[in-house]
């Protein structure tokens, strides 16, 4: 591994009311192969004691202006106008690098100088037993580590970006993203527009603590992915598909906006249009049955079926709005 003597990072972690896994995530980084880097901590408000433990770790914590919390976006470029190196690595707080996560991003960068930004993904192994958080994380992890190299969409869970291309492009868009949205889908977006060229990785990977329950899992995915994401999808043409707009996964989801559509004379159709999902899909599941056995991949079916049926829905539903609204004003 080959890393230029005096590169040096920033490590941006932005917190609010995470001191259930600050402690295990800041650890993690004070345990890094790597240690030309510092350490920001920028809490947005939280009615915890995630600044304390920040500060036990001899972090630079930093507190959000506003007076109450302005999200994720914000935070970040908080941390980032206090920063002061090149390269500035965003890391949640409820993730836990590798020993040579940072390593890894220094050695991305000296040996790619002309790429802007590059991420990575979530481990296999993540924290939480539970069902949805295992099909939650690994489906990520799945995702990320099928798409290729070259991508125009960025992660801030576990992402660095070069300071230049990050102010050239304003950073995150806090406006637009008050709450924990598409804000670093959206970054990716710009900065692959302005020229940037964005890697992803799939060798740097960081272990997820979150625990989902079906209720975030939904509110996450529709209220804070799908519905913005729709919309964004609306105004901008991403330079590739790549990741979750991936053409097997847009041609899933238009597989279940023919459903509605299937009558009792065709129900004879029913049966071919799963056996074409599960076709299109197939890696995916064999990564599953893999990794946790058939009960857990089987388990996995109807809960995809799930996702494709409301990110259609709420797809089709954002685009016949904005169809609608040019239209009255016309």
């Amino acid at each position: 591994m080959i890393i230029l003597q005096n590169l040096q990072l920033s490590v941006i972690v932005p917190v609010y009311n995470a001191a259930g896994t600050l402690e295990n995530c800041l650890t993690a980084l004070e345990n890094s192969t790597f240690q030309a880097f510092d350490l920001i901590v920028v809490d947005d408000g939280s009615v915890d004691n995630s600044a304390e433990i920040a500060r036990t770790h001899n972090a630079t914590v930093l507190s959000a202006t506003g007076t109450k919390p302005q999200g994720p976006a914000a935070a970040r470029n908080y941390g980032a106008s206090h920063a002061k190196t090149d390269l500035l690595v965003f890391i949640d707080a409820d993730c836990v690098v590798q020993p040579t996560t940072l390593a890894q991003f220094a050695n991305y960068f000296s040996t790619h100088p002309h790429i802007a930004a590059v991420f990575g993904s979530y481990d296999d192994t993540p924290a939480a037993p539970n069902f949805i958080s295992q099909y939650k994380n690994l489906t990520h992890h799945f995702t990320h580590q099928q798409s290729p190299t070259q991508v125009n969409t960025f992660w801030a869970g576990c992402g660095a970006i070069r300071r230049n291309w990050f102010e050239q492009i304003a950073g995150f868009n806090a406006h637009r993203y008050p709450h924990p949205a598409i804000e670093d889908i959206e970054l990716g977006y710009r900065l692959s527009q302005a020229g940037g060229q964005i890697h992803l990785a799939k060798s740097i990977q960081v272990k997820h603590l979150k625990q989902w329950t079906l209720f975030s899992m939904l509110k996450s995915d529709i209220w804070d992915r799908a519905l913005p994401w729709s919309k964004l999808l609306l105004t901008v043409k991403p330079q590739q598909y790549d990741l979750n707009l991936a053409i097997h996964q847009q041609l899933s989801a238009l597989l279940f906006l023919s459903l509605p559509f299937i009558t009792i004379f065709t129900l004879w159709l029913l049966p071919i249009t799963m056996l074409i999902f599960l076709g299109l899909n197939n890696a995916y599941y064999r990564f599953m049955l893999r990794k946790r056995g058939i009960l857990f991949a089987l388990k996995c079916v109807p809960m995809q079926c799930a996702y494709f049926s409301y990110a259609i829905t709420i797809y089709v539903w954002q685009k016949s709005r904005f169809i609608l609204s040019k239209v009255d004003k016309q």
